[in-house]
């Protein structure tokens, strides 16, 4: 998992848009990851939704990890599949 400057793990909690763009967004607003950063970082690193979706808020979960650890799970049906299809 990324870690950010600070040493914590890239890992927050929004509230889902329906657009991955719009989510990684916040994912990097939150983190404070200057835009200037941002595009580096998604050459090594991904977008992971957990399996935390709240149909009532509309929040999930979402951590930056290392691509070549999502490569091997990116069958997983976290939250954007819970979003999408109300599960």
């Amino acid at each position: 998992m990324y870690k950010t400057k600070s040493g914590k793990d890239a890992t927050v909690k929004i509230k889902m848009s329906g657009k991955k763009s719009q989510d990684r967004k916040m994912l990097f607003d939150k983190l404070k990851i200057p835009k200037e950063e941002q595009k580096e970082l998604l050459k090594e690193n991904s977008v992971f939704y957990l399996d935390d979706f709240d149909p009532d808020t509309g929040e999930c979960t979402i951590q930056l990890v290392d691509s070549e650890a999502y490569d091997i799970v990116k069958n997983y049906a976290g939250a954007q599949a819970q979003y999408k299809y109300k599960i």
